[in-house]
Order: C-alpha cells, then sequence, then structure tokens
C-alpha cells in the first residue's frame, strides 16, 4: 500500500525534511535474523542505519520519512521485492534501492524496470553488499555478474538468439564457467553445495545446448563468450 502523502507520519509529527546523511541506510527484510544481520553488516561497512522495515508497506512509510540514501530490499518472494521497490520509489525517489535477488529466478530486468539501480543475488559475499551500497549510494548502477548475464540471455532469447550459450540457465552458466578453469565435477560439486551427479547433469545439459560432445570444446565455446579468458 501507498504510503499517504498528505497525512502525517506515524507517530504524529510531519515528515524529516532535513536532507539525509550521505551513508544513511534503510533495511527491509523479512527474516528478523537476516535483518539484524543485513544491519550490523551496513553499520560494520561506515553505514548510519536510519531504520528497518519487514514489508513494502511499512519501508514505503519510512523512507518517505528517514530519506535514505540507499535502500537494500531482501524479501523471501521476488515479486515482493519488486513490488517494495516500486513503493520505495513512489514513495522516496530520492532514496537509491539495492535488491537481493533469488538465485533461480533473478528477473533482473524487472528489478532495473521497478526502479532498482542494484540487483544482487541472495547470499552475495559481504564484501559485494557492502561494494554495491557504496557504489549505487554514489549514483553508479550496479549489476553482479551472474544477474548481468541472464540479462544478456534474455535480451538474446527476446531477439531470436536463444541457442548456445544464450540458452544456459544460470546454474550452467555457474557449472560452464568452473568447467572452463579446468575443474574436475568434484570441485565444482563442493563450490556449488550440489552433489555430483546434479553436475553431471548439468554438464550434459550444456554439451548438449552448445553443441559440442566433449568438456574442452565447451571450455573453448566459454572462452569465445567472454565467460572466462582463454
Amino acid at each position: 500500500m501507498f504510503p499517504d502523502l498528505g497525512a502525517q507520519a506515524p507517530d504524529g509529527g510531519g515528515p524529516d525534511m532535513r536532507p539525509p546523511a550521505a551513508n544513511g541506510v534503510l533495511v527491509v527484510d523479512d527474516a528478523p535474523l537476516s535483518r539484524r544481520g543485513l544491519s550490523d553488516l551496513a553499520r560494520s561497512g561506515g553505514f548510519n542505519v536510519v531504520g528497518t522495515a519487514e514489508q513494502a508497506g511499512p519501508a514505503a512509510a519510512m523512507a518517505w520519512r528517514r530519506r535514505p540514501n540507499v535502500v537494500l530490499v531482501n524479501l523471501e518472494s521476488d515479486v515482493s521485492a519488486l513490488d517494495a521497490v516500486r513503493v520505495i520509489v513512489v514513495s522516496a525517489p530520492g532514496s537509491r534501492i539495492v535488491v537481493l535477488l533469488d538465485d533461480e529466478d533473478l528477473d533482473v530486468r524487472g528489478a532495473l524496470a521497478a526502479g532498482a539501480r542494484g540487483c544482487l543475488r541472495k547470499g552475495a559475499p559481504t564484501s559485494e553488499i557492502l561494494a554495491a551500497l557504496r557504489a549505487v549510494g554514489k549514483g553508479e548502477l550496479v549489476v553482479a555478474p551472474p544477474a548481468m548475464r541472464k540479462l544478456i540471455r534474455q535480451m538474446r532469447h527476446e531477439s531470436g538468439d536463444a541457442s548456445g550459450v544464450g540458452a544456459l540457465t544460470p546454474r550452467e552458466v555457474e557449472v560452464l564457467e568452473l568447467l572452463a578453469r579446468g575443474w574436475n565435477n568434484t570441485q565444482i560439486a563442493a563450490a556449488l553445495y550440489v552433489s555430483h551427479s546434479t553436475v553431471k547433469h548439468h554438464i550434459s545439459s550444456i554439451l548438449k545446448k552448445l553443441g559440442v560432445s566433449n568438456r574442452l570444446q565447451a571450455a573453448l565455446r566459454a572462452a569465445d563468450e567472454g565467460l572466462v579468458d582463454r
């Protein structure tokens, strides 16, 4: 629900019209432990956490009152996350938004269209999250490499080029990258926290989609596509 921009703040006072601190961050997360963890992470990076919220409505109202420079959105559902981005953009257009999305269902285009300035995977390294907060806070656009690759594949598919690397799923691209670096199935399984049989299934699918017969040929295709250095 959008906040009534003509109404007073929930505490009975008007909105805080003072310009926000350049490092002000609002954390939106529906999981208490994760919300606390992201807040502590932001503080450890030198940010001033101006508030936390569990849902889109309260987050939009808080962003309207407190004018954070950056809003970090991490909700259980990607749909809920994008809804939160939309309402916050309307309520506090000066705030820049970094959204964390599910690894398998990254809707990069949807996040950017909703108004996000940063798009990362859930579970991204803490250093990556802090770097994104700093960059987005300065007005930059940040899209994590896996998310960018998915966006490129979406664009290729829409343009009629749904073959080759453009046809791979996000997980298959990750497997291909590691395969191209010379990793064996056991190493890939450990790195991605999946079973050995799952890796074999992904590799079989990769070879079929790329139209190649072995790992070396797949690695060369990965290099040709710029996924790894030749």
